[in-house]
């Protein structure tokens, strides 16, 4: 499970929101299936970026928001599975507070 904190934007912001997001991911079918649980703020849009840690990204994949979260299943390609492979992608949840983002944490495989 993916963490998120408000002090891992960039830049950081100051919250006391906290979220946590998981995904399972099937190389045969390149597809997965994710979850995430929002606490502490209500979540206006959610989005997987590329980007190193502490680098901004472009929105790669939208997520479904379904709250107190967001929920749904995408498909991979395969650029996205390499990238992930590296830790090159970030799930950010943003805010009406923070609408550049409330919450970041780094995609990493377990």
């Amino acid at each position: 499970m993916t963490r998120g904190f408000g002090g891992a934007e960039n830049p950081p912001v100051v919250t006391t929101a906290t979220g946590g997001y998981h995904m399972i991911f099937d190389p045969v079918t390149k597809m997965a299936r994710y979850e995430a649980v929002f606490t502490g703020f209500t979540a206006t849009a959610a989005h997987i970026h590329t980007g190193d840690v502490g680098a901004n990204g472009p929105v790669r994949l939208p997520l479904t928001l379904a709250a107190p979260g967001a929920k749904g299943v995408l498909t991979l390609e395969q650029a996205d599975i390499d990238v992930l492979d590296l830790g090159g992608l970030y799930v950010n949840a943003h805010s009406a507070t923070n609408p550049g983002g409330e919450l970041r944490g780094q995609l990493q495989q377990q």
